[in-house]
């Protein structure tokens, strides 16, 4: 087999391209790290053996990295891949799926079509699906490394959508222990898995263990000066000063993120971001957040997910409301219930919540009813449901706008109970009035 002088630089860009560290693709006996640092380098040539177990872990062939020539099959293998991307990226998820399922037997392309289908069940809503697929390819990965980093985002991500956080919370705290233990420097990759695990914890309502890990992933990613970790670790706090009240705070930190994640190429999270921003402003400018909830639910079909594009819709339900137009916001909460209800989402439960408000606005109340205890049946059917707390909340306020009185009360020892604050029967809490004299 002929070997030109640019092997090395194939090898390197295989292995750039497939995410892996050259610490792993040594093999005993045959080739270390210094090793294949070497050959990268242009150093050292390969040998036939060193070839074919390089090209065995990166997916192509002996004889692409010696000569940059291909096969045809790969050559197409590699064009199926490209358009299955682009479908991905153009909203088209089943489609890609389709294809990148297709390209799972294809040795050159098969991590990288493992990954496209991850990310196409995820967008299509399949959440428990994509959450095996991501965690499949984090157990493949490098410790400590960046795609390890990734793919442990992921997991975590599709976890707190299927309304699990203490699985999220445990692998977020193992992933991180991990990488301290390996003593590896910070990257985007890490800060942003420190992030994540914040938010599990603010789903969960520990907003202390939240903030002890935003405020320490803040001071990493400012000493880093990344766009994306600086603006993965603001947007957190922003979520975590919105769920303490401090809407103020809340919008600067969000802008704050807004910008820097303007520098990026992270269009799913910059759109993420403008649903924030637009929830932010929509007490005092509803007008103004509807527009922004509008903006974001063309870019969602587009580069989102199926529940990204219903979030949206739910806010845009409620900007119709506070400006008085309930027949609207029916037609916007339903159409994110149609999709929520296909994709087997548990927000369904808030398109629920702003049809029934909207069926009070109208004053039907027995609709609302209908609305609010449908939510409820979601609440009650799951545990870990992300922003349990709020929803219950909100629940009970419903039904007591509703004239449920029993309900409500129900709701609200509920919400009370999500917080982790033990509930005292009403035997109780008269007991507890007697003996302290009140």
């Amino acid at each position: 087999m002929d070997i030109d002088a640019n092997v090395g630089h194939r090898i390197r860009e295989a292995r750039t391209a497939a995410g892996r560290s050259q610490s792993e693709l040594t093999s005993p006996g045959l080739l270390s790290a210094a090793h294949l640092s070497l050959i990268e380098s242009g150093k050292r040539r390969p040998s036939q053996g060193v070839l074919a177990h390089l090209a065995g872990a990166l997916g192509t062939t002996a004889g692409f990295l010696a000569s940059g020539r291909e096969p045809d099959d790969v050559r197409e293998a590699e064009r199926r891949l490209a358009f299955a991307g682009i479908a991905l990226h153009n909203g088209s998820h089943a489609e890609a799926l389709a294809e990148f399922e297709n390209l799972l037997d294809e040795a050159r392309v098969r991590d990288r079509a493992a990954l496209g289908r991850a990310q196409a069940l995820e967008l299509l809503g399949r959440h428990a699906e994509a959450a095996s697929a991501f965690e499949a390819l984090m157990n493949i990965a490098e410790e400590g490394g960046a795609t390890w980093a990734e793919r442990a985002v992921d997991v975590m991500r599709c976890y707190r959508e299927l309304g699990d956080p203490a699985y999220a919370a445990d692998l977020g705290e193992r992933a991180l222990r991990a990488f301290e233990r390996l003593g590896l420097g910070w990257s985007d990759a890490s800060v942003r898995l420190g992030v994540t695990l914040a938010g599990v914890y603010q789903d969960r309502g520990d907003a202390h263990r939240a903030s002890v890990i935003v405020h320490r992933m803040i001071g990493v990613a400012e000493e880093l000066g990344s766009p994306l970790a600086r603006a993965s670790a603001y947007w957190n706090a922003a979520n975590g000063a919105y769920g303490r009240g401090d809407l103020d705070g809340a919008l600067s930190l969000a802008e704050r993120s807004l910008a820097l994640f303007g520098e990026t190429d992270r269009l799913r999270n910059l759109s993420q971001l403008r649903l924030l921003v637009g929830i932010l402003s929509l007490r005092v400018e509803p007008a103004r957040a509807r527009e922004v909830f509008l903006a974001v639910r063309a870019e969602s079909a587009e580069f989102g997910g199926v529940v990204d594009v219903a979030r949206a819709e739910i806010w845009l339900a409620e900007a119709a409301l506070r400006l008085g137009e309930p027949g609207e916001a029916v037609a916007y909460a339903t159409e994110a219930r149609d999709r929520l209800a296909e994709a087997g989402s548990t927000v369904v439960l808030w398109a629920d919540i702003a049809l029934g408000e909207a069926a009070l606005a109208r004053g039907d109340r027995a609709g609302a009813l209908e609305r609010a205890r449908a939510a409820g049946a979601v609440l009650d059917g799951e545990s870990g449901i992300p922003q349990a707390i709020p929803a219950r909340t909100r629940l009970a306020a419903l039904y007591e706008a509703a004239g449920d009185a029993a309900a409500a009360m129900a709701a609200y020892r509920a919400a009370l109970a999500a917080t982790g604050n033990p509930v005292p029967s009403t035997v109780e809490s008269g007991s507890a009035r007697r003996s302290s004299g009140v």
